[in-house]
């Protein structure tokens, strides 16, 4: 009996034992598992901690070029501060600048409208001087057809001279009628020097009037190079700020001295002297400068006339002076 009872007792410690070693095994076993979980955690966190120290290069790196780039932007950003202050001191000056010009603008148009004007006023002035010149010619040509006529008749003064001398062996009655006759003919004579006398005094008076032109031609050639001067500074003014009123009329373009002739003197003359406003001109087209050149010409077409008549004068006067008729006895 005790021996069963050990036997039982055995069995049952042993069976004890053996379930308390299964339970071991299971432990185990669980063990086993949770260290393969916990191998398979940690391979994963290394895994996840290489990975993340990875990520951190690569975002320290980033962060540095981003630093970089950020200090790029702030320099930029300084620049471009500095430059839109400088832009705006230089769109203040620029701005001051073209109210400058704008003002220097308007009045280099109100000299041009001036300029105009004068030059409308010089152009009718010397219309009216060539058509002095152009009668002072006629008087000159008037004086030629004197002068032959004077010389003609010293020339025929001279052959009755002749005749007198040859005469005075006549009979007393003849002597008396050629005395008449010489008499009328030097009181006609006479008339005609006086007429020669008031010739030559108008065209001393008319040289004068020559000089007058000269003067006056000398001053429209000082207008002239000072509208050229205020024309070019108004070309390169309106270059850089275009206007609309730059459409103004053109000049009268002053006619050929040759065209002056009796039928067109008051005609031309009228029409120039109509409207002021009707010949002014463009002050850019290249047809302005052509009529300055034209002007430029007729003003010394001008002068060479005077120069002509001043020579001629000179010419007739020392023709007057040696073929002027000498006192003879019978005049006495």
């Amino acid at each position: 009996m005790e021996r069963s009872s050990e036997l039982n007792f055995l069995q049952t410690e042993l069976n004890a034992a053996n379930a308390q070693n299964e339970r071991l095994i299971e432990e185990n076993a669980q063990l086993r598992r949770e260290l393969q979980r916990l191998a398979d955690e940690e391979r994963s966190k290394s895994t996840l901690n290489a990975e993340l120290k990875m990520k951190t290069l690569q975002l320290e790196s980033e962060r540095a070029l981003l630093v970089d780039e950020n200090a790029q932007l702030r320099q930029d950003l300084q620049r471009l501060t500095n430059d839109d202050k400088s832009k705006s001191i230089v769109n203040v000056e620029t701005r001051l600048k073209a109210f400058q010009m704008e003002n220097e603008r308007d009045n280099l148009f109100e000299q041009l409208e001036k300029i105009k004007r004068k030059y409308n006023q010089l152009h009718a002035a010397f219309v009216a001087k060539v058509q002095r010149c152009k009668a002072l010619e006629d008087v000159f040509n008037r004086q030629k057809t004197l002068n032959g006529l004077v010389i003609k008749s010293a020339i025929v003064q001279k052959d009755k001279e002749q005749n007198i001398k040859s005469a005075k062996r006549a009979s007393p009655k003849e002597n008396n009628a050629t005395v008449a006759n010489l008499q009328e003919h030097v009181a006609k004579l006479q008339n005609e020097l006086d007429e020669a006398r008031d010739i030559i005094d108008e065209l001393e008076f008319e040289l004068e009037s020559i000089d007058i032109l000269e003067m006056e031609n000398q001053r429209l050639k000082d207008e002239l190079a000072a509208y050229k001067k205020a024309k070019l500074k108004l070309r390169t003014t309106a270059n850089l700020y275009p206007d609309e009123r730059d459409n103004s009329e053109e000049f009268d373009a002053p006619p050929s001295y040759s065209e002056l002739d009796d039928t067109e003197r008051c005609p031309a003359r009228s029409s120039i002297a109509s409207s002021p406003a009707e010949s002014i001109a463009g002050d850019m087209d290249p047809e302005t400068m052509e009529r300055a050149a034209l002007t430029d010409s007729l003003i010394q077409m001008a002068q060479a006339e005077s120069n002509c008549l001043r020579r001629e004068l000179l010419r007739s006067r020392l023709r007057r002076t040696v073929q002027a008729p000498r006192p003879t006895s019978s005049d006495a």
